[in-house]
């Protein structure tokens, strides 16, 4: 195996695909330990598209202007009822929630993610994450003396 250099590309996008790796296996299991996994998925997408511009092979071509007016239309919507909203403070993190923070998985799954195969491991780390969810839900509630709910 080859080392890794921190600037070429091809190294950038395997740290970033790994990044979002672990983020898929912690997503339902620890909220800290995924949003640091995501923070560094967002790194490495920064740092791969200031070092090379990404090319998205059509995908602005075909859903460029509208798509583009209507989360600008959205954003808007979302100020102007931040606005008139009795607490501000709510809306701006709904807003970093909404447009910063939940679309950076997507765009660094676009950025760093190139092959099916890729795509297939993510998806089965994701079910991972969930059995283990379940599983830890369900030795809570052995714990518990098998009662569920309140």
């Amino acid at each position: 195996m080859r080392k890794m250099k921190f600037s070429a590309v091809a190294d950038i996008e395997r740290r970033g695909y790994v990044y979002l790796c672990g983020f898929a296996v912690v997503s339902c299991l620890s909220m800290a330990v995924s949003n640091i996994f995501l923070g560094l998925a967002a790194v490495a997408t920064l740092h791969r598209w200031f070092r090379e511009r990404p090319r998205f092979p059509r995908f602005f071509e075909i859903v460029g202007r509208p798509v583009a007016f209507a989360c600008l239309a959205l954003l808007l919507t979302e100020l102007v009822s931040m606005a008139g909203g009795l607490d501000p403070a709510a809306g701006w993190k709904r807003l970093g929630n909404h447009y910063v923070v939940w679309p950076s998985v997507m765009l660094a799954t676009m950025v760093c993610v190139h092959e099916r195969r890729q795509v297939v491991c993510l998806a089965e780390l994701f079910v991972l994450s969930l059995v283990l969810n379940d599983l830890f839900a369900l030795w809570q509630c052995a714990q518990a003396g098998g009662q569920m709910g309140r």
